[in-house]
């Protein structure tokens, strides 16, 4: 391959990852401004031991990037009369169809999750919406039978329960606070042991 073209394919990756974390970053910054300073009553110590960097890659890949595009299109939602789920993702899949996607999103109802929610595809649903997102349509939904999805790197929607899409959430940001709390409450933890509890207190071996 020339070095011209390997030079530019790396330079167009190298902008993607850029444009990506540049999407995130707001977002993450936020929400851990919010756990580290709304957690537990209070914004952190000054003095308190500082918080290792953490470091995380794009969490959409160029596949899921398609599906949460289609997923942001606006359709008409008119199930005003029960409808059972089956026929609502065949809709889905009809209304997403094009040259990409000759037969529209992708979707794998875990047998698994249904059976959690006591649901099947055969269960029914009412959505009367015009011009909605239809991110939005398919979340209400779904929780009206205590399902919910979720988009696979591979770029495809897993419907499953929503207690199952608790247990496999591998959202770079949601994984990243929770390694933030958990290193505040070390830091809290050491802070508290190491207090004298009177005078001529000594601090406590760790």
């Amino acid at each position: 391959m020339p070095l011209f073209a390997t030079r530019t394919r790396i330079a167009v990756g190298f902008a993607a990852a850029v444009a990506a974390l540049a999407w995130v970053r707001p977002s993450l910054e936020a929400r851990v401004a919010t756990q580290m300073g709304g957690v537990g009553g209070g914004a952190v110590e000054d003095d308190a031991a500082p918080v290792p960097r953490v470091y995380f890659k794009a969490p959409v890949s160029a596949e899921a990037a398609r599906v949460w595009a289609k997923l942001g299109q606006k359709v008409p939602m008119k199930y005003p009369k029960e409808t059972p789920l089956e026929d609502l993702i065949k809709a889905i899949k009809a209304v997403t169809t094009d040259k990409e996607m000759p037969e529209g999103l992708q979707v794998y109802v875990d047998p698994v999750g249904l059976q959690e929610a006591e649901k099947t595809t055969a269960s029914p649903i009412t959505i009367n919406l015009d011009n909605v997102r239809l991110e939005t349509g398919l979340k209400l939904a779904l929780k009206q039978l205590d399902l919910a999805f979720r988009v696979h790197p591979d770029g495809f929607l897993i419907i499953t329960s929503t207690a199952s899409l608790d247990e496999g959430e591998d959202d770079p940001t949601a994984m990243i606070l929770d390694k933030l709390e958990a290193l505040r409450k070390q830091v809290a933890e050491l802070r508290d042991g190491s207090r004298p509890t009177g005078r001529g207190a000594v601090m406590k071996s760790q």
